[in-house]
């Protein structure tokens, strides 16, 4: 079967789009035979610093024109939906829709004093920068020990993530392309694993905080692929915790996780204001066993709707409030 677009999107994270496949569909808009598909041939010319914007432009865009950005986005769109497994498509759909929501993500970045500094200095997440951070030296209970397991566990490595290259403003490609390489470590943040309903799972809170259409189109659409039990997972617990976290949680694109690397896991969570997600492993068994429409003895499994939401030691020190603002503690370490 053909895997939900929830994981088709994490899969287009660390695709390349080429520009054969960008050809391929303005070739197929141009067969169509309509006046809204009569593009010009795809141009892979690169765009240059002199073409007279006020903007400087991302290194190594491609310029589209509007008729050609609608070639892409209708055609990428239609593509991803019919064959799941064409991840390149997603991550062509994601750039050449999300300019709106890009601009909103760079506004609420500027507007933090950290999201200020990753615009200013914009720092990368690659292979050469992980290996120097030395995170199997670091305690392990930290963030950056925590996604250095991650990483090793499943096989993945930072430089797989896709280059932006439809978005031509230097902002806001910078903005999606810190919100793909930064994605890695949004899994050891909120619990969730790189599975069908962990990626649900983080859509759902991405949409919420982004706005980004391919995060909704994952979101909306992927849980159609699920079973009953999963699905039961999903609309019962994700979901709730995804729309209440995603409010309740400062901006995570603003967050300098370089920065941040040695924190214990649980102070990132209360500095953030975000509680681990529901066990979904233990959700999955238990409606399993018991059937998806049952829901009894479920409350330990949903420690999000704990007061402070977080471990024991940590629910002193944040407010009682279940769902109150959260504050940073007096003893969490400096950037």
């Amino acid at each position: 079967a053909a895997p939900p677009i929830a994981v088709m999107l994490s899969r287009a994270c660390r695709m390349r789009v080429t520009d054969a496949a960008a050809a391929r569909l303005l070739a197929t808009g141009r067969a169509a035979g309509s006046a809204v598909w009569d593009v010009r041939r795809f141009s892979s010319s690169q765009v240059s610093s002199g073409s007279g914007s006020a903007r400087a432009q991302w290194p190594g865009a491609v310029r589209l024109s509007p008729v050609e950005r609608v070639a892409l986005t209708v055609g990428s769109a239609l593509t991803a939906l019919g064959d799941p497994e064409r991840g390149d498509m997603v991550a062509m759909l994601g750039e050449t829709t999300g300019e709106s929501a890009l601009r909103a993500m760079a506004s609420r970045m500027r507007a933090d004093p950290d999201g200020k500094v990753l615009l200013e200095e914009r720092p990368r997440i690659r292979d050469g920068d992980v290996a120097s951070w030395n995170l199997a030296s670091l305690p392990e209970a930290s963030l950056g020990r925590a996604y250095g397991d991650f990483m090793a566990s499943h096989g993945f490595d930072a430089d797989s993530r896709a280059e932006v290259r439809y978005v031509t403003d230097d902002e806001l490609a910078y903005v999606l392309q810190r919100y793909r390489e930064a994605h890695d470590f949004l899994h050891p943040l909120t619990g969730l694993p790189p599975t069908v309903l962990g990626e649900l799972g983080l859509k759902w809170l991405e949409m919420i905080q982004t706005g980004l259409p391919m995060t909704a189109m994952a979101a909306l659409v992927g849980p159609l692929r699920l079973d009953a039990a999963e699905r039961a997972v999903l609309t019962r617990h994700l979901v709730p915790w995804a729309a209440e976290q995603g409010r309740a949680a400062r901006f995570l694109m603003a967050a300098r996780f370089e920065a941040m690397l040695a924190w214990p896991l649980h102070q990132v969570r209360m500095d953030f204001g975000i509680a681990p997600a529901p066990d979904v492993d233990a959700l999955l068994r238990h409606y399993r066993s018991v059937g998806w429409g049952g829901r009894t003895g479920l409350a330990h499994l949903a420690p999000w709707k704990r007061a402070g939401a977080l471990s024991r030691e940590d629910e002193a020190s944040v407010a009682p409030a279940v769902w109150g603002s959260w504050r940073r503690p007096a003893h969490a370490p400096a950037r």
